[in-house]
Protein backbone atom coordinates (compact mmCIF):
# COMPACT_ATOMS: atom_id res chain seq x y z
CA UNK A 1 0.00 0.00 0.00
CA UNK A 2 1.28 3.33 -0.89
CA UNK A 3 0.40 6.97 0.19
CA UNK A 4 -0.73 8.82 -2.87
CA UNK A 5 -1.65 12.33 -3.91
CA UNK A 6 -4.74 13.32 -6.31
CA UNK A 7 -3.50 15.77 -8.54
CA UNK A 8 -5.80 17.59 -10.74
CA UNK A 9 -3.65 19.44 -13.13
CA UNK A 10 -0.43 19.69 -14.78
CA UNK A 11 0.24 22.80 -12.84
CA UNK A 12 -0.46 21.12 -9.80
CA UNK A 13 1.57 18.19 -11.19
CA UNK A 14 4.61 19.79 -11.48
CA UNK A 15 5.02 21.22 -8.24
CA UNK A 16 4.29 18.67 -6.39
CA UNK A 17 7.44 16.91 -8.97
CA UNK A 18 9.68 19.58 -7.76
CA UNK A 19 9.40 18.91 -4.34
CA UNK A 20 10.75 16.03 -2.40
CA UNK A 21 9.13 13.53 -0.90
CA UNK A 22 9.63 10.16 0.85
CA UNK A 23 10.48 7.37 -1.52
CA UNK A 24 6.99 6.03 -0.28
CA UNK A 25 4.55 8.76 -2.10
CA UNK A 26 3.85 7.94 -5.62
CA UNK A 27 3.54 10.97 -7.58
CA UNK A 28 1.83 10.65 -11.04
CA UNK A 29 -1.42 12.05 -12.38
CA UNK A 30 -4.53 10.27 -12.22
CA UNK A 31 -7.73 11.10 -14.13
CA UNK A 32 -10.63 11.98 -12.00
CA UNK A 33 -12.68 9.74 -14.13
CA UNK A 34 -10.26 6.84 -12.33
CA UNK A 35 -11.15 7.25 -9.14
CA UNK A 36 -13.83 5.88 -7.33
CA UNK A 37 -16.85 7.55 -5.73
CA UNK A 38 -16.01 10.04 -2.86
CA UNK A 39 -18.08 7.93 -0.54
CA UNK A 40 -15.25 6.30 0.96
CA UNK A 41 -12.14 7.98 0.00
CA UNK A 42 -10.31 7.21 3.23
CA UNK A 43 -10.62 4.05 2.88
CA UNK A 44 -9.04 4.55 -1.18
CA UNK A 45 -5.44 2.28 -1.98
CA UNK A 46 -3.21 3.19 -4.86
CA UNK A 47 -1.87 -0.50 -6.15
CA UNK A 48 0.30 -0.66 -9.55
CA UNK A 49 -0.90 -2.02 -12.28
CA UNK A 50 -5.28 -1.46 -10.07
CA UNK A 51 -4.73 2.22 -10.13
CA UNK A 52 -7.09 4.12 -7.06
CA UNK A 53 -9.34 1.49 -5.34
CA UNK A 54 -11.66 1.11 -2.17
CA UNK A 55 -9.78 -0.97 0.57
CA UNK A 56 -12.81 -3.13 1.28
CA UNK A 57 -11.91 -3.84 4.88
CA UNK A 58 -11.58 -0.60 5.77
CA UNK A 59 -14.35 0.44 4.12
CA UNK A 60 -16.55 -2.06 6.17
CA UNK A 61 -14.53 -0.74 9.66
CA UNK A 62 -15.52 2.54 8.78
CA UNK A 63 -19.35 1.64 7.83
CA UNK A 64 -19.69 -0.22 11.44
CA UNK A 65 -18.05 2.86 12.96
CA UNK A 66 -20.58 4.91 11.40
CA UNK A 67 -23.46 2.07 12.34
CA UNK A 68 -22.21 2.57 15.78
CA UNK A 69 -22.65 6.05 16.15
CA UNK A 70 -26.37 6.22 14.86
CA UNK A 71 -26.65 2.76 17.24
CA UNK A 72 -25.32 5.22 20.20
CA UNK A 73 -27.66 8.09 19.69
CA UNK A 74 -30.90 5.85 19.59
CA UNK A 75 -29.18 3.82 22.77
CA UNK A 76 -28.53 8.03 24.28
CA UNK A 77 -32.64 8.40 23.17
CA UNK A 78 -34.16 5.32 25.28
CA UNK A 79 -31.70 5.80 28.35
CA UNK A 80 -34.92 8.47 29.71
CA UNK A 81 -37.78 6.35 28.98
CA UNK A 82 -36.30 3.61 30.74
CA UNK A 83 -35.21 5.27 33.55
CA UNK A 84 -38.57 6.82 33.82
CA UNK A 85 -40.25 3.27 33.59
CA UNK A 86 -38.05 1.95 35.92
CA UNK A 87 -38.61 4.87 38.80
CA UNK A 88 -42.19 4.67 38.09
CA UNK A 89 -42.16 0.92 38.44
CA UNK A 90 -43.82 0.25 35.37
CA UNK A 91 -41.82 -2.88 34.59
CA UNK A 92 -43.20 -4.21 31.93
CA UNK A 93 -42.80 -1.33 29.96
CA UNK A 94 -39.07 -0.93 31.59
CA UNK A 95 -38.36 -4.90 29.99
CA UNK A 96 -39.56 -3.61 26.71
CA UNK A 97 -37.53 -0.61 26.59
CA UNK A 98 -34.56 -2.80 27.68
CA UNK A 99 -35.20 -5.17 25.32
CA UNK A 100 -35.10 -2.39 22.44
CA UNK A 101 -31.33 -1.30 24.17
CA UNK A 102 -29.93 -5.28 23.87
CA UNK A 103 -31.00 -4.87 20.38
CA UNK A 104 -29.02 -1.46 19.70
CA UNK A 105 -26.06 -3.48 21.77
CA UNK A 106 -25.86 -6.39 19.55
CA UNK A 107 -26.10 -4.54 16.45
CA UNK A 108 -22.31 -4.57 15.52
CA UNK A 109 -22.59 -8.13 16.27
CA UNK A 110 -25.68 -8.84 14.27
CA UNK A 111 -24.92 -7.22 11.21
CA UNK A 112 -20.99 -8.76 10.77
CA UNK A 113 -22.03 -10.62 8.48
CA UNK A 114 -23.98 -8.45 6.22
CA UNK A 115 -21.34 -6.31 6.26
CA UNK A 116 -18.90 -9.10 5.34
CA UNK A 117 -21.20 -9.79 2.35
CA UNK A 118 -20.74 -6.45 1.27
CA UNK A 119 -17.94 -7.04 -1.91
CA UNK A 120 -18.50 -3.56 -3.30
CA UNK A 121 -18.46 0.19 -1.90
CA UNK A 122 -22.01 0.71 -3.28
CA UNK A 123 -22.95 -2.90 -1.55
CA UNK A 124 -21.81 -1.33 1.71
CA UNK A 125 -23.32 2.38 1.38
CA UNK A 126 -26.58 0.69 0.47
CA UNK A 127 -26.50 -1.79 3.74
CA UNK A 128 -29.12 -0.16 6.26
CA UNK A 129 -29.27 -1.79 9.83
CA UNK A 130 -32.29 -3.59 10.85
CA UNK A 131 -32.96 -0.86 13.61
CA UNK A 132 -35.44 -1.70 16.44
CA UNK A 133 -38.80 0.13 16.21
CA UNK A 134 -38.46 3.73 18.98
Amino acid sequence: IETFLVIDSEEMLERVRQRTFPDAISVGKISPDALPAQRFRNCWRWSAGVGVSVDMPLARAQRIAEIRVERNTRLAELDGPWMRAMGQRLLAEADTIEAKRQALRDMPTTIAPALAACSTPDALEALTPNWPAP
